[in-house]
């Protein structure tokens, strides 16, 4: 095997590095069928991007239909960097614990996104991702005739994926640490320190940020992890906004970052979304800035 295609398996097993690919093969046959029509569609939406360019994939048919679709693949859209995207598909997945077949979408969504982002040409996603089905329901209930006419046929789309809500404290919260971000950017991190040491009384936002804002930046990433793994969705939150916040992400992905770790379905990737979100951050900030005598 060449250098080349030794290097192109590796970078492919670093992608499927923390899914768990047993949960989407050991799914009721019924819904294996339903994933097909899943994986057709982003075999579609790559070949979309390749005659239309990544950044037109906001006019696909798709992006407009399919809702867990459109969530993924906004952050395509928008050059969020690979690695925060395969972060916030996992964080999702977190949320699945009990429901394979919620897991399972949403795994394949994310994966053939980071395959498009990745430069995957439609017909490596389509069949890669239905290698992930598992050989018996490639050989035994799909067969040649179903793998024929899944090529020649348009996708149907079905979206079931719920998505939870949450009450105006994680709100609130959410946008702290944005503007907190934004703070980082516009004065610099001596302000946020400040803000921490004197305008919050959150003792947990307190100890977490002192301890991850004070350590190498290459132990930050593997502290964050550690400490979100047995974390409640509140303190997971507040986790993932420092995170963010040190390792200067901007608001977009900031507040998927955040939603995701909570489940929470980012608006974000609806038309002129952006801007207010961008606007409302701006307005928590200029209110944290008195808070802390930075006028």
């Amino acid at each position: 095997m060449s250098d080349k295609y030794d290097l192109k398996n590796k970078q492919w097993c670093e992608v499927l590095r923390g899914f768990d690919l047993e949960r989407i093969k050991k799914i009721p046959l019924g819904e294996k069928f339903k994933l097909v029509e899943t994986i057709k569609l982003l075999a579609h939406e790559a070949e979309f991007a390749k005659e239309n360019g990544y950044k037109n994939l906001v006019e696909s048919k798709y992006f407009k239909e399919e809702k867990t679709y459109r969530l993924i693949c906004y952050l395509y859209v928008e050059d969020v960097e690979f690695e925060d995207i395969k972060n916030i598909v996992l964080n999702y997945l977190d949320n699945y614990k009990f429901s394979d077949v919620y897991y399972s979408k949403f795994a394949l969504i994310g994966l053939g996104i980071m395959m498009m982002k990745w430069e995957r040409d439609a017909f490596t996603i389509f069949n890669a991702l239905l290698v992930l089905l598992g050989q018996e329901f490639l050989t035994y209930n799909l067969k040649l005739y179903g793998y024929n006419e899944a090529l020649m046929t348009p996708a149907k789309v079905e979206d079931l994926i719920r998505y939870k809500e949450y009450e105006k404290l994680f709100k609130e919260k959410k946008y702290k640490l944005l503007a907190l971000g934004y703070m980082a950017k516009e004065n610099g991190m001596d302000y946020v320190e400040k803000y921490f040491e004197e305008g919050t009384s959150n003792e947990k936002a307190k100890i977490y940020f002192s301890l991850l804002s004070n350590m190498h930046d290459d132990l930050i990433y593997r502290s964050y992890a550690f400490l979100s793994a047995d974390a409640d969705n509140m303190d997971k939150m507040i986790l993932t906004g420092i995170y963010c916040i040190l390792k200067d992400k901007d608001i977009l992905t900031s507040h998927y970052m955040m939603n995701s770790c909570i489940g929470k379905y980012d608006h974000i990737n609806e038309k002129g979304k952006l801007n207010s979100v961008i606007e409302e951050v701006i307005g928590v900030y200029e209110g944290m800035k008195k808070e802390i005598g930075l006028e």
